[in-house]
């Protein structure tokens, strides 16, 4: 199982957290941008990866392909860095995620107190 974890950052940006108990990936992306994981079913085949985010300072490619969520880091989604493969519903807990972190932060008041 994949722990999944959204916080908003400075700059407006969703800094999405994903761990297990020997790694830990965070992407950061326009809260949008997270939104269209929901699709990510489109992405079966050579090619159809999703571009969205970035982490350390690479850009990201999500896709789903025999029944698993693929997140690469690199130039592309072929020649990518550093990959995890993850269960496919771990999508849909980033979506989630990022959206309970923005509800959060519209009930918290503002300025946050210390």
């Amino acid at each position: 199982m994949v722990d999944v974890t959204a916080e908003i950052q400075a700059d407006g940006t969703i800094a999405v957290t994903l761990q297990d108990p020997k790694w830990e990936l965070t992407v950061r992306a326009a809260a949008a941008d997270f939104a269209k994981l929901r699709d990510i079913q489109h992405t079966t085949g050579k090619e159809r990866s999703l571009g969205m985010g970035r982490c350390a300072d690479a850009p990201v490619w999500w896709n789903e392909q025999d029944g698993l969520l693929h997140i690469l880091v690199g130039h592309d989604d072929m020649t990518w860095d550093v990959g995890v493969t993850v269960p496919p519903t771990t999508a849909e807990d980033v979506v989630r995620a990022v959206e309970q972190e923005l509800q959060r932060a519209t009930d918290s008041p503002w300025p946050p107190r210390p």
